[in-house]
């Protein structure tokens, strides 16, 4: 009996790829309907699986196999991947066992493995310590490894990776939903918050900001999207227009309504929701600890960065918006749609593509 039953493309001679995930998301599926679209890929998707309780749910749709992956031990993970015979995999990590096992089969079958990581390198001692041991160990598994930027550079090379190994660009907004209103206006007086209301986001840096900003922010409004163990303190504060929750459709229709976007994070290893901010044309406010500002945030030009933690920065940054006329901040606005072209949904599929082409000549040669 086969493990994906009577599924319509189990059998297509279309190229299959193998994801192997841990939480999918709805950017990734973006990238994959993309990928579908302009290459023909099909996609065998194994994620945790959904909560119960979630308020939204992502499921099948043409091209696309979402599959539990709670459901698979290592021998049915074997035979699925043994069924569909894929020209890719795609690992989220190296912490899975079984997923590390269809990896090694991969390799064993001249299939390309592909491990995706989106980690700084800190210099902690734990990844000193993968360093020294990964070069030897990972290439039994993985014969590329995929970032979204500069910052996961140094550890991807250190882990024994050669440039023709590193792909980048692991992470894109979805750029069919998050894109600037048809009918713009001036750039609304708006600061926009949206993340979980967690202290490593820089919720505590934020609060202090704004306490000190005080009436500085003059006819500026602050509104902070999400829940967390902040959300009383959020709720406390008169300055602050606060919203427990938003859909992913509602969230996008308000972001397309445009603002400055606040990101303060201590440590963001990418923040795709940065891309989705400037994907709209919302200038961006962001520490130099956050992935995705680093690649995508040029200060002074679409946006400020600061040091995390710095609270004296931050409101400095948040003032300049305030006194900002409405030329420069259109102008502010306009560059970061500009800067945002830089990761496209096109640009993701070609890195796959490309990994992908010689086992997919190679298949199209013996048919």
């Amino acid at each position: 009996m086969n493990v994906v039953e009577n599924h319509p493309f189990l059998y297509s001679k279309k190229m299959k790829v193998l994801v192997l995930y841990t939480r999918l998301t709805g950017y990734w599926m973006a990238c994959m309907r993309q990928s579908h679209q302009e290459y023909g890929f099909e996609f065998f998707v194994l994620r945790k699986r959904s909560s119960p309780d979630a308020p939204f749910c992502l499921e099948d749709e043409a091209g696309i196999r979402l599959m539990d992956s709670e459901d698979f031990d290592e021998v049915k993970l074997l035979k699925l991947a043994e069924e569909i015979q894929p020209v890719a995999i795609y690992v989220a990590g190296w912490g899975d066992k079984r997923y590390l096992q269809v990896a090694k089969w991969g390799l064993k079958n001249a299939v390309p493995v592909i491990c995706g990581m989106d980690n700084q390198w800190l210099g902690t001692a734990k990844q000193q310590l993968a360093s020294l041991l990964a070069p030897v160990y990972l290439k039994k598994h993985f014969s590329h490894i995929w970032i979204p930027g500069a910052l996961q550079l140094p550890f991807a090379q250190r882990l024994g990776f050669g440039n023709d190994q590193i792909l980048k660009g692991l992470y894109c907004a979805d750029l069919e939903a998050f894109r600037p209103a048809e009918v713009t206006g001036a750039v609304p007086k708006r600061f926009v918050f949206t993340g979980r209301l967690v202290e490593h986001k820089g919720l505590d840096v934020l609060l202090e900001a704004l306490d000190r900003l005080g009436d500085g922010l003059k006819d500026w409004e602050f509104v902070v999207i999400g829940n967390g163990p902040y959300a009383e303190r959020v709720k406390a504060n008169s300055r602050i227009t606060h919203y427990e929750f938003m859909s992913p459709e509602e969230l996008c229709v308000f972001m397309r309504e445009g603002g400055v976007f606040v990101l303060p994070s201590h440590y963001e290893a990418w923040g795709v929701v940065v891309h989705e901010a400037m994907a709209v044309g919302m200038p961006v406010i962001s520490t130099y600890q956050c992935g995705a500002a680093d690649e995508l945030v040029v200060d002074g030009y679409n946006g400020f960065k600061v040091n995390s933690g710095d609270v004296d920065v931050l409101v400095e940054a948040l003032s300049k918006f305030v006194v900002m006329d409405s030329e420069t901040l259109q102008d502010f606005s306009d560059r970061s749609l500009e800067l945002s072209r830089q990761v496209t949904l096109e640009s993701w599929s070609a890195s796959l593509s490309r990994v992908a082409k010689k086992v997919r000549e190679k298949s199209e040669v013996s048919v």
